[in-house]
């Protein structure tokens, strides 16, 4: 199959199988700790930004969501996720499929669904690890100041609710914000909720378990908490989705207004010295970055 490419961002060929809708529904499944808050099920791609896209790269169902939500996931009569049943993002791959290719760290076509039951932890989850893209022309996030700098949009939000479920077929968390600050939206600021993703959570589907981990992100923000997301202009098809694609891009603020470090929650030296040695910024400094900006 052909891999989803978008224009910042090409994604691996085991994550891009994941490709076409499947749009009925039987019954629902519950998102563990879900606070919808008015979050969609479902997410379409921006029709305006796929045209002139030929119709060989396509995919026979048509383009997939950006977002669809664990609760909108078809589960037999007795409330369970039949295996043999294709996924919500691909016809031609089935659910027993995408959970043999599920290891902690890594995500590829290896075992088979008996050695992923024996990974599964106590609380009996598929567990999922770091899932790795390949982004074109990245900008530049060597430090929180330069991705401040450097981020086409900008947004300061209060977390009004999350929910669980897949995000460019990756599981993990989709959280609403109500803005604070904007910076590099024009007349998308007057917008009175954001949503962005974060690659990390736990998802229940019928009888079957998702644990997503990422240590490169900060511990995702709680309702009620504050967050920044540096990224580029909203997608989807209201666009008001917020496309992160590095953990660098969200950075939650703590109640003493300092800002949480992306991946200070991971335990392998090499990936915390860069990120912890320019020492603990706040919500005060990164605004009179933002304030200087000309594009504010």
């Amino acid at each position: 199959m052909t891999p989803w490419r978008t224009p910042r961002l090409q994604w691996g060929a085991a994550t891009l199988a994941l490709a076409a809708l499947l749009t009925s529904s039987i019954a629902f499944a519950v998102a563990p700790e879900a606070a919808p808050h008015r979050i969609p099920l479902k997410i379409m791609q921006d029709s305006t930004s796929l045209a002139g896209i030929q119709p060989e790269y396509v995919p026979k169902g048509g383009w997939p969501p950006l977002w669809i939500d664990a609760r909108a996931i078809e589960l037999t009569p007795e409330g369970k996720l039949d295996l043999e049943q294709p996924t919500p993002f691909a016809p031609n791959m089935k659910w027993r499929e995408l959970f043999e290719q599920y290891r902690p760290g890594q995500y590829g076509p290896q075992g088979s669904i008996r050695a992923t039951r024996e990974a599964q932890d106590a609380r009996g989850c598929h567990p999922v690890g770091e899932m790795f893209g390949e982004e074109v022309l990245p900008p530049d996030r060597s430090s929180l100041a330069h991705t401040a700098e450097s981020a086409e949009t900008v947004v300061l939000g209060t977390v009004l609710g999350k929910s669980y479920g897949f995000y460019r077929g990756i599981p993990g968390q989709l959280i609403k914000l109500a803005p604070i600050k904007t910076v590099g939206l024009g007349p998308r600021s007057t917008r009175s909720a954001f949503f962005f993703f974060m690659p990390v959570g736990e998802l229940q589907i019928g009888n079957e378990r998702i644990c997503k981990s990422d240590m490169r992100y900060a511990t995702p923000p709680g309702v009620g908490e504050e967050v920044f997301v540096f990224t580029r202009p909203p997608v989807g098809e209201n666009h008001d989705v917020l496309d992160v694609h590095d953990a660098r891009e969200v950075v939650p603020i703590r109640q003493d207004g300092t800002a949480a470090v992306p991946g200070e929650n991971d335990a392998r030296t090499e990936a915390r010295a860069p990120l912890l040695a320019s020492g603990r910024q706040t919500k005060a400094q990164i605004l009179t970055i933002l304030e200087k900006r000309t594009d504010r």
